[in-house]
């Protein structure tokens, strides 16, 4: 291809109006937390795994999507990596509206977080719950939401087309039944997403989006019997959606976050934190059409 048939390609209209195909997808999810001093030096890390089918609809008759959870598992600080079997083959319907005014994010029961234990019958903690809680909502967010029609991608058309995404200022819940406290919120910025170019995954075309959330804060409180621990901050999270200019599913997803944070524990001092959040969404496989 000529220098002239590129330019062509690249000034092409684009027509995000694109129905899904109907696929069973399945992803596996990696995410990272990096906690830093401010002194350079790396405090700790978490990594979570979560391994998803998602099944339209249109397979099982319900009245939304089916997420089946493969497997989900941890490891802290590079130890030894565990699974939490009570997420193993554990299914929920996923409803994009939900949790806007009233309800669970996305769908998600909490109830199933509540008492989490890993492979070797370890109790898991109420921060490790409820960071492993928001890998699904996560995962909704990122792959489903940001490129969901009427939120605003329908409003791109060319490259370097960049528009306020309907989720920019919203206050995110992020309350988990006994786990963090109800009234606990994420605040957003603006939110904006920008077609940046095309690209290829797996040999698939797919149109590159750019997101960003703005200066966003959080204000939650994890639950304690020994006192709660309250934690405010601010963050801001960018990244790169790839999403399949054929089927109209996402294939991979990039997501970069910085945190500032001052948490403060009972009986002790308030602690300032810096965390860095690495987190990748890759499609693995995909079944036949209904």
């Amino acid at each position: 291809m000529n220098t002239s048939e590129i330019k062509k390609a690249l000034e092409n209209t684009f027509d995000f109006f694109i129905q899904r195909k109907v696929i069973k997808q399945n992803y596996l999810m990696h995410t990272q937390f990096i906690q830093m001093g401010f002194d350079g030096k790396r405090k700790g890390t978490e990594d979570y795994w979560l391994k998803l089918n998602h099944i339209p609809k249109e397979f099982s008759g319900k009245k939304y999507d089916e997420c089946i959870c493969e497997e989900f598992s941890i490891s802290l600080n590079n130890e030894e990596r565990k699974t939490i079997p009570s997420l193993s083959n554990w299914s929920y319907t996923f409803d994009p509206m939900s949790g806007l005014g009233q309800g669970n994010v996305f769908g998600i029961p909490h109830e199933h977080f509540e008492n989490l234990k890993d492979n070797k019958a370890n109790a898991i903690s109420s921060e490790i719950k409820y960071a492993i809680y928001n890998n699904f909502v996560d995962y909704h967010a990122l792959s489903n939401v940001f490129t969901m029609y009427g939120a605003g991608i329908e409003k791109i058309k060319k490259i370097g087309d960049k528009i306020q995404h309907a989720g920019a200022y919203s206050k995110a819940p992020i309350n988990l039944k006994n786990v963090i406290r109800e009234g606990s919120v994420f605040c957003n910025g603006e939110i904006t997403l920008e077609l940046i170019g095309l690209s290829s995954v797996d040999g698939k075309p797919c149109a590159l989006l750019k997101y960003d959330s703005g200066e966003s804060t959080l204000d939650m409180e994890i639950i304690s019997e020994k006192g709660n621990t309250k934690t405010i901050g601010g963050s801001q999270y960018i990244g790169d959606i790839y999403l399949d200019l054929e089927s109209g599913w996402t294939r991979k997803v990039m997501l970069n976050e910085f945190v500032i944070s001052e948490r403060k524990e009972p009986n002790r001092d308030k602690e300032k934190m810096y965390t860095v959040r690495n987190l990748q969404i890759k499609l693995i496989s995909n079944e036949n059409l209904i």
